[in-house]
This record gives C-alpha cells, structure tokens and sequence, in this order.
C-alpha cells in the first residue's frame, strides 16, 4: 500500500543514510530523557504491517496456524511492554468509500493469485518453496487479530479500528500524543509531515528489538525534491491509493524514454500491465523534476487546476488530486471529516461507532449501518471443484440475515446493501445488491435494547439467544446455550456447524475431522501442532475448506456481536476456534479411518470423546 514502488527505491537506489538502522530500545531512552516522562513510551503500530510480519513461515497453504501466530504476536507485545513500551495498534476496518477502487484493484490481483497456486498445488507432488513463498495470509487472520489483543492482553497494549482512513488516523494520533515513532509498511507514512521517527513493520528483528528508520529528508533530497514539503505532490504523480497509477499513464510515459514506452497514447487500460516497465530510477528523478517547478505545501493547491490541464491532460483530476494531498497534509481535518461525513442522527450510529473504534463489534457492523459497502475478498478456495460453492456465496444467506438485524429499525428502501462479492471466478468489479432478511418482530426488541449490555433480564437474554439460534439456523435451539449443556469455548464453534450443516455439502468424515479439530485445540500446545503430520500435495478440498470453515467462525462471531453478545461475554471474539494444520491432519486421519484422539491420559482421553460424541449428536439429530 502507500506509493507504488517506493519502498523498493529506497531500499535498492538509495544509500544507506535514507534508511539507517536502529535500535528501539536507544530510540526509547533518547525520547524518555528527551520529555522527561517516567509514562511508558507509546510506539504507535499499523497492525495489518504486523500481521504480515508474524506470519512469515508460518503454513498459510493448510488454512493458517492460528495458534502458532497468536503465540508470536502475544511474544511480540509482551517483549515490547517488559522493555518499558506501550505498543498502541490501528487496524483499517472502516467502511469502504473513497478507495474502493484501489482496494478492488488489490484483491483482483489476489484473486488471479488464487486460481496460479491451485494450477501449481495440481501439478506439483512436492510443496515447493515457489509455492510456499507466494504467501497468502487466511481471510480471517487480520481480522482476528484485534479481536485476541482486546481480550487476551488489553493490560499490555491498546487496540484501535479505524473509521477509514487508519494512515491519518496513525499519524494525527502520534503527533497529538507525542509518541516515540510510528511502526509501519505503508509508505505514505514517509510522505506524512514527521510527527515523530517512522520505523519499517518488515525490517523489524524482534529479538534484537532493531529495525530501519525512514530518513525523510534524505530521500527527498536523493529523489531530487527541494523539501520534504513536495512529497505529497510527488507521490501524487506518482499514483497512490487515491490517485491511480493507470490514469497517469500518458504523463509517465511521456518522462521515460521510447524504449520504455511500449504501449501508445490512448491505449486501453487493460493493456497497460507495461506500466511496471517503467523503471522507477529513470521514473521518479523525472517526476520529481517536474515536481520542482510548482511550491510546496501550501502554495502548491492554488496550481492544482493547472497540473491536471496542462500535466495531465484531464481537467477531471483536479478533485483527485486535492483529496491526495490533503490525505497526506492535514490528517486532522480528515480524520474530523470522516467523524462530520456519518449521520449520527441515523438509528444506532453513535453506539455503533463507539462499538467499532474500541474493537468489540466487528468491522462490517459500523460499516452496514453508516451506509458502507461491504467487500468480500477472494479466499483461498478451489473455485473448479465439483460440489463446492463459494464461502463468499455460501455465507451470503447469513450476512443478508445480519444486515437484517442491523437495519430492521430503517425505513425500506434503507434495507439494501451494496457488496462486492468475489466467487465463482467472478470479477470484483461488479456491485450486487443483497436485500437485508429482517428478523422475526417478536424476536427483535431494537438495536438499543439488544446491544444494551445493563439490560440482563432473563426475558431479554432469551431473546438475544433465539435470536442468534434462529439466525444461523432454524434446527438449532437455544436451549442447548441456555442450559450451559455446550462448554463456553464450544458456542461459536457449534453454531458455526449447523450453518454448515443447512449450506454446505459435507461428507460424514469431514464433519468428524472438524468437530475433532475444535475439541483438541484448546488442549493441544503450538509447538505439538507444528510437528503434525499433513499430506503432500493438499488436497484441494480440503484447503477450500479451511478457507470456508475459518471465513465463517468470523461470520458467526459477527453475528452474534449483532445479536448483542447473548453469553455477556465480550472475550468471546477473541478465542482460537481454529488451526489449519490441525484441520488437515484430522481431515487426512478421518478420510483414511485412522483414529482422531490420540493425546493424554486415558481420562483425558474420555473426556475428549464425550464432548466430541456431544457435538457429533447434535449436528446429525437436530
């Protein structure tokens, strides 16, 4: 995210004083003596950056090992808060607005990604390490993760969703709050006017606490700027997440020699994959040369009409070009539009937004009641399988149920919700529109009184608990909750197979190797999980199913965050209910009759069974 190719600039083009390496820990001390405060010192983290750094060779290809990366990411913070550091995340998950292009752009990619790593999982006997080097993190691993560091360890760091744009919201937070730097990947965060040290999220050695620190002034300075003050005209031009890089095509091609041009003027976008020809060290001198004529912040927005005109050719920009800059040089003023942009007037939005920002709804929540679309990524599923429908399809149904839970309180023509959906190798780029499936009358109180937590009335915890039951599915009953006869760590995974159980197609030892999977998980360490067993080449199944079965936990913990948490537990979203590995070691012992329980003593061994035998009955007799 950020600039298209600057991290690799700098980090092939530039010398060494653009990115010198240090240490955090002398990076503390200097800025405790600096302002004098005993206070733990706040290190401001992008936490989706982090995501991708704990999961480095960790087994994405089985559906992800979510124990083994929760178990990192808790050494992570807990090796940051011992040395005296406040690690303070921003996760992105507002609604999807002003970058929705960029974003579709993104998962089109991985979406292609997808369909080349099951072409090459076919072919190959072996997991090469090409294959495992592609990378891609499960659909529900960034998600989770703010959900663990809330309820797991709320007492060493602080947790934040943003409302949309988490850039801003970063960098407004660590320039009010005078923090010791901002950790990141997203090279826009070199582009905002230094509000304290920007480190690299991809460089950090978590044992030796050091990493790279991302020296403005010096990559100005060696790009060919003036000031740090033109950057963000500079990666305007560019092409960043507003202003796209394919809309700029003529004006780069018009900077680089003809050898690099090889498309025309005019050209269809769809042919300009050339673009990334262009070779940023002859690119972005260029640009920045041209950079240099107009002044710097602010003067610079007084010529905006004449760089789209004359530039660029397309007095259409202009409006594009004003959001870039103002993206990167007054995040105040936009972190305070985009609180002024929701109308707070609107049913439920205010406790809806609270909700969000301190991480105990979901995501998708705010977005649906503040009129957002939602956007549902390719996953990592075989879309040319027989008898295998799309998780993205499949849980529709449910989401068109949650939508109907959230907007139930709105007038009718408010009750449709715009998705962009991918399934069925099916292009992003189409919006659908999905009817919210409105709740029984008798079963709905209103959204206030459902997520009013001080009301635990024994009729309005029977309400909430139909609710949630008759949500995911008709056959299950609330009584099975009510009656504590299903452990507490077994609710979401219980729910999560009767909605399997009415939409997908599922032989009996699959459902065997997953009911087997969610009892040992609590009782099996990382470390043993790690060592299992799992066949070489994966079988295609059983990898779509990992993706399916992990992308509807998150969907039922959704749900029952819109039901109004009916346990009064919070913490709930923030258990491990699922490890790929373990999965597809259960899915190969259950396909070849192999015995599931082989851990413990023989009494642990029992009690393993009886509640495996407990959730096998009620998923057949139900």
């Amino acid at each position: 995210m950020g600039v298209k190719g600057l991290y690799s600039y700098i980090h092939s083009i530039c010398p060494q004083e653009c990115f010198p390496e240090v240490s955090i820990l002398d990076l503390m001390k200097k800025h405790c003596k600096n302002s004098r405060s005993a206070t733990r010192q706040e290190l401001v983290i992008n936490g989706d950056s982090i995501v991708y750094l704990l999961s480095e060779n960790l087994d994405w290809a089985c559906g992800g090992q979510f124990k083994l990366y929760l178990e990192k990411l808790e050494r992570f913070v807990g090796t940051l808060y011992d040395k005296g550091i406040m690690p303070v995340f921003f996760f992105s998950g507002g609604p999807v607005s002003s970058r929705i292009e960029y974003r579709l752009r993104k998962f089109e990619e991985r979406r292609k990604h997808i369909v080349h790593i099951f072409e090459r999982m076919c072919q190959d006997k072996e997991r090469d390490q090409k294959l495992l080097d592609w990378d891609i993190i499960p659909p529900t691993m960034k998600p989770l993760t703010p959900f663990f560091l809330k309820h797991q360890l709320s007492k060493k760091c602080q947790v934040n969703i943003s409302l949309e744009n988490v850039d801003a919201e970063i960098n407004l937070y660590a320039r009010t709050n005078r923090c010791l730097a901002i950790m990141s990947d997203d090279t826009d965060n070199i582009i905002f006017p230094a509000s304290c040290i920007y480190l690299s999220a991809n460089k950090l050695n978590v044992s030796k606490m050091t990493t790279v620190a991302y020296n403005r002034h010096a990559i100005a300075v060696h790009i060919g700027l003036k000031s740090v003050d033109q950057l963000p005209l500079f990666a305007t031009l560019v092409g960043n997440e507003i202003v796209d890089r394919n809309d700029l095509f003529e004006f780069h091609a018009g900077l680089c020699p003809p050898k690099f041009s090889a498309v025309k003027p005019g050209a269809k976008k769809q042919t300009r994959f050339l673009h990334s020809m262009f070779p940023r060290n002859i690119l972005f001198p260029q640009v920045a040369e041209v950079v240099q004529a107009f002044p710097p912040w602010p003067a610079v927005m007084s010529c905006l009409d004449d760089i789209a005109s004359r530039l660029l050719k397309d007095d259409k920009v202009e409006n594009s070009l004003r959001l870039s800059i103002l993206s990167y040089m007054d995040p105040k003023s936009q972190v305070t539009d985009l609180n002024n942009n929701y109308t707070y007037s609107a049913p439920h939005l205010q406790s809806a937004k609270l909700l969000h920002t301190s991480c105990i709804n979901p995501p998708m929540i705010f977005s649906v009641l503040s009129g957002g679309t939602v956007v549902c990524p390719p996953v990592l599923e075989d879309l040319t399988l027989q008898y295998y429908q799309s998780a993205n399809l499949l849980l529709r149904p449910l989401r068109a149920k949650i939508y109907g839970i959230l907007l139930c309180d709105r007038s009718q023509d408010q009750q449709l919700v715009l998705e962009y959906c991918a399934y069925n190798q099916k292009n992003l780029k189409n919006v659908e529109v999905v009817c919210a499936e409105l709740p029984q009358q008798n079963l709905y109180p209103g959204l206030e009184e459902l997520w009013d937590q001080s009301v635990n009335s024994e009729d309005m915890m029977s309400i909430r608990w139909e609710l949630f039951t008759s949500t995911i599915s008709q056959r299950l009953s609330p009584w099975i909750f009510d009656l504590g006869a299903v452990p507490k760590q077994m609710i979401i995974p219980v729910a999560t197979l009767f909605y399997l159980q009415d939409r997908c197609q599922l032989y009996h030892w699959e459902v065997a190797a997953l009911i087997a999977t969610f009892v040992l998980l609590p009782h099996y360490s990382s470390e043993f999980i790690d060592t299992l067993f799992i066949p070489t080449p994966l079988d295609s199944r059983s990898v779509s199913l990992a993706s399916t079965i992990s992308l509807t936990i998150f969907t039922v913990i959704t749900t029952y965050a819109a039901c109004g948490y009916p346990s009064g537990h919070f913490d709930i979203a923030g258990e491990v209910y699922f490890d790929g590995k373990l999965f597809q070691n259960k899915y190969a012992e259950a396909k070849y009759n192999r015995k599931l329980f082989t851990i413990g003593e023989q009494q642990q061994q029992s009690q393993f069974l009886d509640i495996f035998h407990m959730v096998y009955g009620y998923y057949y007799e139900c």
